[in-house]
């Protein structure tokens, strides 16, 4: 799904949250005899509305982002009677939602790329750098080259440039022409991606004297 998608399925759990949240009664009406009897009756609702929330949090930015976590933190906050289910908990987690979608609409939720993608990449240049110290040093390029591109491509993607189907020199120059680089940059870019076709200790067994002639 695409954030627009994902934004309007937000403001559709908000608004159904919403409205369960002014039916359940509040924390501080647990004394009375009958104050379980709205969060019974719509416990089962509103069990499938947190799976569906959470559900998608989890898809769209993962089970370790910051949204996902602070949507289970609002909806479980402890109590002195307990219960995720009361009014105030809801209109927290509900709140939770909003800001989400608002973020998701404005394209300000970086949380996907800094949080789950970029774990990929430091693993990508994390055993570039052990096959470089190990002397491996075609596999260390191919690692490192890979660990670029795909940074790369995933800003862009971010930035709204399609790129799935053009060269790495090809997004580049799209990039620096949306402004997201300037020329200095995209030479640099360059260098180091090709770095690994021409760079003479990838041959002949001579390490090079720098990791970063592969990555910087």
């Amino acid at each position: 799904m695409d954030d627009k998608t994902i934004a309007e399925r937000l403001i559709a759990l908000s608004n159904k949250g919403l409205k369960f949240s002014n039916e359940l009664e509040p924390e501080r009406y647990h004394y009375r005899t009958n104050y379980r009897e709205k969060q019974d009756k719509y416990l089962s609702e509103l069990v499938k509305w947190k799976g569906e929330c959470l559900n998608l949090l989890r898809i769209k930015f993962g089970g370790n982002s910051v949204y996902f976590n602070d949507f289970v933190r609002r909806l479980n906050v402890e109590t002195q009677h307990s219960g995720e289910f009361y009014q105030e908990n809801v209109k927290g987690a509900v709140g939770v939602l909003s800001y989400i979608a608002d973020a998701l609409i404005n394209g300000l939720t970086d949380d996907l790329f800094y949080q789950k993608e970029v774990i990929l990449f430091q693993d990508l240049l994390g055993q570039a750098e052990e096959f470089l110290n190990k002397g491996y040093n075609l596999a260390a390029a191919i690692y490192g080259r890979i660990s670029l591109e795909l940074t790369l491509r995933e800003f862009a993607t971010k930035e709204g440039i399609e790129n799935s189907k053009i060269s790495f020199e090809q997004l580049t120059i799209e990039m620096r022409k949306h402004g997201l680089i300037h020329p200095p940059f995209e030479k640099s870019l360059s260098a180091n991606y090709n770095c690994f076709h021409f760079h003479p200790s990838l041959t002949d067994g001579k390490p090079p004297l720098s990791f970063s002639c592969l990555i910087n």
